[in-house]
């Protein structure tokens, strides 16, 4: 059987997955990250810097004024992102829009653990247990909050560099704006970036 036959038979099993299971299994993943922690959705909170540094710097300037220069190191884009929609509500429910925020780099980790295509996690079932470990032994310290979406972030850009099925143009922008936001998200990924452009 040749290379590109297989890409075929490939192809034709991806799609298959993607019709059938993949769209169970990521809603599972949302149930599981929400399950994870119930009470952080029920009774939300800032986490450490998220209130005494970001949210506190879009309070106090309620302008971009403060978006731009580095935060601690780095620029941490997605935590002032998450800061200024945050922002948009009333205050008492501002720990809430950040929470939520924070679900979508974790959620990220999940989906391209299933979809990513790599020599280390080779059948379907393998990424799936894979994906659903990383949301059920992570660490509670950086469950929930987007001071820690740097090292989710970090993790996506890995899967990404691991990745070896053919891309789309559509993916291939996808991983682009990935890797862009995890970038400025944290110092981590900046040691992977190399590696995700070669």
């Amino acid at each position: 059987m040749k290379n590109s036959d297989k890409f075929k038979l490939n192809e034709r099993y991806l799609i298959f997955l993607i019709q059938r299971k993949i769209p169970l299994i990521l809603f599972f993943g949302v149930l599981l990250i929400f399950l994870r922690q119930v009470d952080y959705f029920i009774d939300p909170r800032f986490w450490a810097e998220e209130a005494t540094i970001y949210f506190k710097n879009a309070y106090d300037t309620k302008s971009l004024k403060n978006f731009f220069p580095p935060q601690l190191g780095s620029y941490s884009l997605y935590n002032q992102i998450a800061a200024y929609i945050a922002l948009l509500v009333p205050l008492k429910y501002a720990p809430f829009v950040t929470t939520t925020i924070s679900v979508v780099p974790i959620y990220l980790v999940f989906y391209l653990s299933i979809v990513t295509r790599n020599s280390y996690l080779r059948t379907f079932e393998q990424r799936v247990i894979f994906a659903t470990l990383m949301i059920l032994i992570s660490s509670g310290e950086i469950w929930l909050n987007t001071i820690t979406s740097q090292f989710w972030f970090a993790l996506c850009v890995l899967l990404i560099i691991i990745d070896r099925r053919p891309h789309s143009i559509q993916i291939k922008i996808f991983y682009a704006a990935v890797v862009f936001m995890a970038s400025l998200t944290g110092v981590i990924a900046l040691f992977l970036i190399p590696l995700a452009i070669a």
